[in-house]
């Protein structure tokens, strides 16, 4: 490298199926280290440690992490979609339907969830201000049915980086999974369903379980 040039801190190689190679920091300045990084889980690996620095370079790095939305995009494959961030599954899921003039069912116990950990938080109590707003606002959009606070909570929680929630038609469901497959998603769940009805504009069936 020629003296006084920076080594590139992130670069994607190969076409859609490559990969992200990442400048490894925690080597820095003795050694220029690249991680290659097939899987979300090597990316959230290499933040965790450090090997990724500064705000700016975080974020492109997990930005490329959804990468197989414009996959699936570009091929037709899905209606729409949206990211889940601070207003939870609920109220982007909401803002989908508004804008697309339709209705939803969401399965609780098709919700993924990380673990019983996550449950056993929610039964102390322990989870943010913000998820408890989204909740107080979904309340004047959802039919709850039979849901428990725990399942309310999780489907109003406020996600930094929730993944992806997209609008499949039933007949391109195979092909769309065989896509997320191939781009090693961490995880593909079929969540609920859209129809016509808008009144109440979202319902909720079922309760929740402790799933990966």
């Amino acid at each position: 490298m020629p003296r006084g040039q920076h080594p590139t801190p992130l670069r994607w190689m190969g076409g859609p199926d490559g990969r992200l190679q990442l400048l490894d920091q925690t080597e820095l300045p003795g050694r220029v280290v690249r991680l290659d990084c097939r899987h979300p889980r090597e990316v959230r690996a290499a933040i965790r440690r450090l090997a990724v620095r500064g705000a700016p370079l975080i974020g492109i790095a997990a930005a490329t992490l959804l990468r197989v939305g414009f996959a699936l995009a570009e091929r037709g494959l899905v209606r729409a979609g949206t990211d889940v961030t601070g207003f939870g599954l609920l109220g982007h899921l909401a803002s989908l339907c508004r804008a697309s003039g339709v209705g939803a069912a969401i399965r609780g116990s098709a919700l993924p969830v990380l673990g019983r950990e996550i449950l056993e938080l929610i039964a102390r109590d322990c989870y943010p201000g913000g998820s408890r707003q989204n909740m107080k606002t979904a309340d004047s959009y959802t039919d709850w049915g039979r849901a428990t606070p725990a399942l309310k909570a999780l489907l109003c929680d406020a996600q930094t980086s929730g993944g992806l929630l997209l609008c499949v038609p039933p007949r391109q469901l195979a092909p769309v999974l065989k896509v997320l497959r191939q781009h090693r998603t961490a995880c593909a769940r079929v969540v609920g369903t859209l129809h016509r009805e808008t009144d109440p504009l979202i319902r909720v069936i079922g309760e929740t379980k402790a799933s990966r």
